[in-house]
């Protein structure tokens, strides 16, 4: 008879331990759906950005003809994201428009600051740039390559590819500090931002949609990211200073291979447009160090580093930043634009 009763035994502890899990998992998405709708009411989330989409060649690109009011929780602010059919946060040009000759053509490379992250494309530098050099006679079209997230490599490999359809006369380069940081992710394989590194069925339609998802995601990669840093630091013997902005440590080995993709790009940019030139700014030009590292490009012939320090500095810290965001603010974008602006009408080979 006990031998009869072990099956009954076996089948009463598999009972109660599925029905012990299923209570937990029970409570555990009850408890997410509370935090989720807590979140919603009292702390709602910075939205996910869903204008890029997964490429083999950059890791990551924009979506081509996509479109994305962005709005940022707190603010009254609406950043409209409009991308064309080639995947450029620009107007749409016409099918004979790029195949055309005759004009300047300026290129813009970049990330997020280039991109115009935090504004709209009417205070955008390269909007801006377009009309200060059409206002001063020059036939000038201004595309604007820039993406969120990309490193020099990538900026740099996504204008080589299309050097026959823009055809540039001027590319512009905005390097931020954490592009040797980007770079790094981009070699070893790490930047595709719509997959990440860990994934699992749903992941997309969960980081779109769930607040609670964002909350713990952003928190987590603040808290990774800090001591990554810290490690990094250490390991340089905390001699190196963060740089600000974005909170990154450019190594002397990052710096030299972020100058050198530079200096490459540079030549193979001579070697399709003889004429061409290429001009450097900083996203932080008030940071010393990268000031002095990017000034040491400057050749005086058809690579140069346009220093926004001193406009910039004249403004207070708080006017050069968003207060929801931390990209540049509307003026930083002006002074841009003049800067460049005046740059380019010095150069009289770019003159019919």
């Amino acid at each position: 008879m006990a031998e009869d009763r072990k099956p009954d035994r076996a089948r009463g502890r598999g009972k109660r331990v599925a029905f012990a899990l299923c209570a937990f998992l029970l409570c555990v998405a009850l408890a997410a759906v509370v935090a989720e709708a807590g979140l919603r009411l009292f702390l709602p989330q910075q939205e996910a950005m869903r204008f890029f989409a997964s490429s083999a060649r950059y890791g990551f690109e924009l979506k081509k003809s996509f479109h994305q009011t962005y709005r940022y929780p707190g603010f009254d602010f609406v950043m409209e994201v409009r991308t064309n059919s080639l995947g450029l946060r620009d107007r749409e040009y016409g099918v004979f428009e790029l195949a055309r000759g005759g004009g300047t053509r300026v290129l813009l490379l970049g990330d997020s600051f280039a991109f115009g992250q935090g504004v709209n494309m009417a205070d955008h530098y390269g909007t801006r740039l377009e009309g200060i050099l059409r206002g001063a006679g020059l036939d000038a079209t201004v595309i604007k390559g820039g993406a969120p997230g990309w490193g020099t490599l990538q900026e740099t490999l996504y204008a080589k590819d299309h050097f026959e359809l823009f055809r540039p006369d001027i590319v512009v380069i905005t390097f931020c500090g954490n592009d040797p940081g980007d770079d790094e992710a981009f070699l070893c394989k790490l930047t595709d931002s719509q997959k990440g590194v860990v994934r699992f069925p749903g992941k997309t339609f969960i980081r779109n949609h769930s607040h609670l998802y964002r909350f713990v995601f952003y928190r987590f990669k603040n808290i990774l990211h800090g001591a990554m840093l810290r490690k990094k630091a250490a390991r340089m013997g905390n001699t190196v200073a963060i740089e600000a902005q974005s909170a990154q440590i450019i190594t002397d080995a990052e710096w030299e291979r972020s100058l050198e993709a530079i200096r490459e790009f540079r030549d193979a940019f001579l070697s399709f447009n003889r004429r061409g030139i290429v001009l450097v700014q900083a996203t932080a030009p008030w940071q010393e160090d990268i000031r002095a590292r990017l000034a040491g490009l400057t050749n005086g012939r058809d690579l140069f580093f346009i220093d926004l320090f001193e406009a910039a500095a004249s403004i207070p810290p708080k006017d050069r930043r968003l207060p929801y965001d931390g990209h540049w603010s509307p003026l930083m974008h002006s002074i841009s634009a003049r800067a460049l602006g005046e740059s380019i009408l010095s150069e009289e080979r770019l003159r019919p």
